[in-house]
């Protein structure tokens, strides 16, 4: 089930940068990464095992997220109107 969500907020959103706040996926992401990164040191991993890393990896998963956060379509519209006035202010 959790997979089928994670593939639609995909297809929504382009990325697979789910907040942590997320209500349907952020705890699960979270745990899903720790999982990922047991299972690939060899240790034990509860949810992991070698068929849902390739159906992760299959669909772009990230174990390691990057350290510069995704905005939200409000917040890159924003982040653009506020260039924009700065640029007319020169």
């Amino acid at each position: 089930e959790r997979m089928n969500q994670l593939r639609a907020f995909q297809a929504e959103h382009g990325h697979l940068s789910v907040p942590q706040k997320d209500p349907l996926l952020g705890a699960w992401m979270q745990s899903i990464r720790r999982q990922c990164k047991l299972f690939k040191e060899g240790k034990p991993a509860r949810d992991i095992n070698a068929k849902r890393m390739e159906d992760l990896n299959g669909i772009g998963f990230q174990i390691k997220m990057r350290k510069q956060p995704i905005l939200t379509d409000e917040e890159n519209e924003a982040f653009d109107a506020m260039i924009e006035k700065l640029s007319e202010f020169k």
